[in-house]
């Protein structure tokens, strides 16, 4: 219900921009929810608009989206870290060789989750899909596997500076540092490979499939369009069903 009513005030009463997405500093909560985030009951059983507190605003920090891309025990880089890649980038990584060992380390007491991870990052036959990955993962790692807040794990003070490789492209090398998700979506906003993401997302949902022959073109000048436009996200729904390939058969 949270996650609705974000969505939906940033797309109907506030700046309809898809950077607010990113970079609000509120949340919508309601008692349960606003306990759940450490903020004061708001005295509602409805989510209502409050200020987010340094830790949570913009979609990033929200528990539902920290919870569903993570494990029930703990959190999951790798996990938080892929979903950056594809939802938010529209970005393909490379198959695990076939060869490779997909479990993940298990649990340690004497390690932080991001300790245990960084074995991927270091181990040849990982890190041509994990150097894209785990740097981006390990930015979430002050949320546990619910989304709720930690400041340490196993008595040890949370990392989360993180590293994206490759934000706009995965051939073109570029590595940019940043700390959490507030970081994470400040680069996310200043670029344009995550909002054209949001027009072929946008593009897939309405049309009900995949672009692929001509319907790539029309779906990378939706995406031309939304930028043009400021990235209004009420001008991108305008611009989804009025396109000639949606009107015309």
């Amino acid at each position: 219900a949270e996650l609705r009513a974000f969505v939906d005030h940033v797309t109907f009463d506030s700046t309809h921009a898809f950077g607010e997405l990113l970079s609000a500093d509120y949340v919508f909560a309601n008692d349960a929810v606003a306990g759940f985030y450490g903020l004061p009951a708001p005295g509602s059983g409805t989510p209502r608009k409050m200020a987010a507190g340094k830790d949570r605003g913009g979609i990033l920090g929200l528990g539902a989206v920290l919870a569903s891309h993570a494990h029930s025990n703990e959190s999951s880089p790798i996990k938080r870290g892929k979903w950056v890649r594809d939802r938010l980038l529209c970005q393909d990584l490379p198959p695990p060789p076939a060869n490779a060992n997909t479990t993940p380390p298990g649990l340690d007491p004497t390690l932080t989750t991001r300790e245990r991870f960084a074995k991927h990052t270091n181990d040849p036959a990982c890190k041509g899909c994990h150097q894209f990955i785990d740097g981006v993962g390990f930015a979430f790692e002050r949320y546990d596997g619910i989304g709720a807040h930690r400041t340490e794990e196993g008595g040890k003070t949370i990392d989360a500076s993180g590293e994206i490789k490759g934000r706009e492209s995965l051939s073109n090398g570029v590595s940019e540092t940043f700390d959490g998700p507030k970081g994470l979506a400040a680069l996310l906003g200043k670029g344009e490979g995550a909002p054209r993401c949001f027009a072929t997302h946008w593009f897939r949902f309405a049309r009900g499939l995949r672009e692929d022959g001509p319907e790539v073109c029309a779906a990378r000048t939706l995406g031309k369009k939304f930028l043009e436009k400021g990235q209004d996200i009420r001008e991108l729904m305008i611009a989804v069903v009025t396109q000639r390939s949606f009107l015309v058969r």
